[in-house]
C-alpha cells in the first residue's frame, strides 16, 4: 500500500508502545474551501463564522493508496475508505508535537 500525505507537513506514525513505524513527507495539500462571515465583535475584536465547502487538492480514489489528511478534509469526505487523519498526537519531553499514535477512520 502506498502511503500519500496531503498535510503540509512530515507526518511521522508511532506505535503505542512509541515505536516509529512510518515517517511521510508532504506530496502536497488536500484542503476544505471555508467562507468567513463576520457576525459581530466582542470588545472591538471580530467574531465570524467559518462555513466549510469543496474539497480540494484531494486526487480521486486508488485502490492501491491512502491518503492522509487533516481531520477536518477527513470529515468532509465520509466514504472515502482511502482517506485517514493523523492518530493521537504525540508529544516529546519539551511539549512539542513529534508525530501521532497510528492513524484515524
Amino acid at each position: 500500500m502506498r502511503f500519500v500525505n496531503l498535510t503540509p507537513h512530515t507526518i511521522n506514525v508511532y506505535t503505542a508502545d512509541k515505536e516509529l513505524v512510518l515517517s511521510i513527507r508532504s506530496d502536497g495539500v488536500a484542503r476544505c474551501a471555508t467562507v468567513k462571515n463576520e457576525v459581530g465583535m466582542i470588545d472591538g475584536v471580530p467574531l465570524y463564522q467559518i462555513a466549510y465547502g469543496e474539497v480540494t487538492g484531494l486526487p480521486a480514489f486508488d485502490p492501491n493508496a491512502i491518503f492522509i489528511v487533516s481531520l477536518l478534509v477527513r470529515q468532509a469526505v465520509p466514504k472515502r475508505i482511502d482517506v485517514l487523519s493523523p492518530g493521537e498526537l504525540l508529544r516529546d519531553d519539551a511539549g512539542q508535537p513529534i508525530g501521532c499514535i497510528g492513524l484515524s477512520r
